[in-house]
């Protein structure tokens, strides 16, 4: 340990969204266990995007955190107003103070923190539009005097965008260091150019503990018959082409029924994502619902949903017990191969491509898009099934390594927060 670093440091956690998505919840926690060995004084707060609903405040956070929310400012857009002329006056002077306006109510945690870490996976890519949001928060950190690192991140690609790849490489190279959690994403990075603030480490994920809960009695007796667990999210759909949601409701009920008629096992549909929005488009909860619904009801007695109510932790331990688990959210899948469950990963993006990859050296327990069909699915469950052992054996051999290098990160962490210090 280098003398001289004061362990008593606050970090602060940014760019995460709700924990009705459990994998922004695993993150966390999987961060809090690595920092909490290195860090043993640390203080922690967390900035979250959505509103939680009081049932997960309750059950879901934790209390070595302090939680705020992230309640960004528009520009205001009343012509006659005060603050609109303020505003305007403000972008002629600092164009870049006008971009990071919208972050002001969060500043004074922000000034608290000795170290910002953005989280949430995957902010830094095009999956969800263009991340300009992301970049102006890190410019705002940056603007605070606090260092900036990208904790855990698949980043990219912006290849579909030349010119944005232009902006996104040079901001890039800007933040304190890139914690790359895969191998896709390093290789990604070094093509364009960014490497000198890259390391590469794993999922903060990969280090979070399981949570013993009741889970009920149907669900018991089907994981002591070899259940399959099965995540199949909404978003999945756009990347099917399905553009009508009833589609992509319909094509999930064939491949449910197809493992019920392929496989003795039981099934169990594992919400990950359970935004109580109005729109439910988020929602694995509601989806899986709508999908086991549909099962004629010979069918459905032999599949069940776990309910909301279950946070990351204690999901993962149901995950835990599975036989065979086929997912699509990322720390669905993160939660079983942690647990060393031989694992079907249902890929849309470079994050789950890269995670497989580095724990099997090929894409074997990787189905795309594009080549998603109930047959395909079957065909690739009853391969891990015939080499079960092997596999869970496989992942045995190969967790100590991944956790390692997700504490890494923690260390390097520290290096980086005292060599700040010192300059």
């Amino acid at each position: 340990m280098e003398k001289g670093i004061d362990l008593s440091i606050n970090i602060c956690f940014l760019g995460n969204g709700s924990y009705g998505n459990r994998g922004c919840e695993a993150i966390i926690r999987g961060s809090v266990k690595a920092l909490d060995t290195i860090f043993p004084n640390c203080e922690f707060s967390n900035a979250y995007f959505q509103d939680l609903n009081p049932d997960i405040k309750s059950g879901f956070w934790d209390s070595k955190i302090s939680y705020f929310p992230n309640k960004f400012l528009n520009p205001p857009k009343d012509l006659n107003s005060l603050k609109w002329w303020r505003f305007k006056f403000m972008s002629y002077i600092s164009p870049q103070r006008a971009k990071t306006f919208r972050f002001t109510s969060i500043s004074s945690q922000v000034k608290k923190s000795s170290v910002v870490l953005m989280v949430g996976g995957d902010n830094y890519s095009l999956d969800y539009g263009y991340p300009n949001t992301f970049f102006s928060l890190n410019n705002f950190v940056h603007n605070l005097d606090k260092p900036v690192v990208l904790w855990g991140a698949s980043v990219g690609p912006f290849s579909k965008d030349t010119q944005y790849e232009e902006y996104a490489t040079k901001e890039l190279k800007k933040v304190n260091r890139i914690y790359a959690r895969e191998s896709i994403t390093i290789k990604y990075l070094q093509s364009i150019g960014v490497e000198e603030n890259v390391l590469g480490v794993t999922d903060p994920a990969f280090l979070m503990e399981t949570e013993e809960t009741q889970f009920p009695y149907e669900i018991d007796q089907m994981i002591n018959y070899g259940a399959i667990g099965v995540n199949i999210s909404p978003m999945l759909g756009r990347y099917l082409r399905k553009e009508q949601a009833s589609d992509w409701i319909a094509f999930t009920k064939d491949i449910i029924y197809s493992i019920t008629e392929s496989f003795d096992s039981p099934v169990i549909l594992i919400p990950h994502v359970t935004f109580q929005t109005p729109d439910h488009k988020s929602d694995d909860y509601v989806f899986l619902e709508k999908v086991r619904n549909l099962l004629p009801d010979e069918t459905r007695a032999r599949v069940a949903l776990l309910g909301r109510n279950y946070n990351a932790a204690q999901t993962k331990m149901l995950i835990s017990r599975l036989k065979i688990f086929v997912g699509a959210r990322t720390h669905s899948t993160i939660a079983s191969l942690s647990s060393a469950v031989p694992t079907l990963v249902l890929s849309y993006s470079i994050k789950g491509r890269g995670i497989i990859q580095d724990l099997f050296e090929d894409d074997q327990w990787l189905i795309e898009p594009s080549d998603l069909t109930p047959k395909t699915i079957c065909e690739k469950i009853d391969a891990l099934i015939k080499t079960e052992t092997a596999v869970r054996n496989h992942l045995k051999l190969k967790l100590p390594s991944v956790k390692a290098k997700a504490m890494f990160a923690a260390e390097d962490l520290r290096d980086l927060i005292g060599k700040n210090r010192h300059e």
